[in-house]
């Protein structure tokens, strides 16, 4: 599948159901701002959020 947007991309994932079943799943992820991308680069919000408290 291509994606025109470059700021966009496909990422697949795996969710866990009942024991042992594993549902994956495909989805389109993008970054529209510069906050966006450091979230991304800290792994998240929260690892972003907590980074940033504990730097205090």
């Amino acid at each position: 599948m291509k994606i025109k947007n470059a700021n966009m991309r496909l990422l697949e994932d795996a969710a866990k159901r009942r024991a042992p079943a594993v549902g994956r799943f495909e989805a389109k992820a993008r970054i529209d701002s510069q906050v966006e991308i450091e979230y991304y680069r800290h792994g998240g919000i929260l690892p972003y959020v907590l980074r940033e408290y504990a730097a205090k």
